[in-house]
């Protein structure tokens, strides 16, 4: 019978270890780069220069902008 110490050895749950991390580790840099945006946008930088800065597409920080000050 397989057992646990057994399946975390094994190729595929590597691979879906190290895929998950990674989506983990992307998602936390998009939270980053939003609560950036919001910062900048709140100290009245253009939602072009913010979108440049972060490299957030314009339409995430216009929406962000309408979000967080009804904008």
């Amino acid at each position: 019978m397989l057992n646990i110490k057994d399946l975390r050895e094994t190729k595929v749950y590597q691979e879906a270890l190290e895929e998950g991390l990674e989506r983990g580790l992307e998602k936390g840099r998009e939270r980053e780069r939003e609560d950036i945006a919001v910062r900048l946008l709140a100290e009245q930088f253009s939602p072009a220069k913010v979108a440049e800065v972060t490299g957030l597409p314009l339409h995430r920080v216009k929406a962000l902008k309408k979000k967080h000050n009804g904008a």
